[in-house]
């Protein structure tokens, strides 16, 4: 449990960019926090409390955004520091992302989130 919770973290790392670019993009932070609100949503669908607690998971939602939005810094992601140099980052990219994020079956989750479950995320910085 806490390996497939672990993983969700660092897929959540990778691809947690955010919107932006346009004018009625979604900014980055705020996508961020709702890339945190779809996993945290998920563990606490997922998983039993019991086994959250066995993963050393947070108790309750609420600590569970908080801690990861922290733990991903969402409040400081901004367009110019979302993609490595030389990379262009994809705003519409980014919500698909989300959008893939959001349609995870438990059995995934609990199976463990690899790049073929999320494939929008590989694409959000090229």
């Amino acid at each position: 449990m806490s390996r497939t919770a672990a993983a969700l973290l660092v897929a959540a790392l990778v691809t947690a960019c955010g919107g932006g670019g346009e004018d009625d993009s979604e900014p980055p932070a705020e996508t961020c926090r709702r890339v945190v609100a779809v996993i945290c949503q998920k563990l606490f669908e997922c998983y039993t409390a019991e086994e959250r607690e066995a993963g050393m998971l947070p108790a309750t939602e609420e600590e569970c955004l908080g801690q990861i939005e922290e733990d991903l810094e969402c409040a400081t992601q901004t367009e110019d520091n979302q993609c490595d140099i030389g990379e262009t980052y994809d705003p519409d990219q980014a919500q698909d992302c989300l959008a893939d994020y959001e349609a995870l079956s438990c059995d995934v989750v609990r199976d463990g989130i690899d790049e073929t479950d999320t494939p929008a995320c590989s694409q959000v910085c090229q």
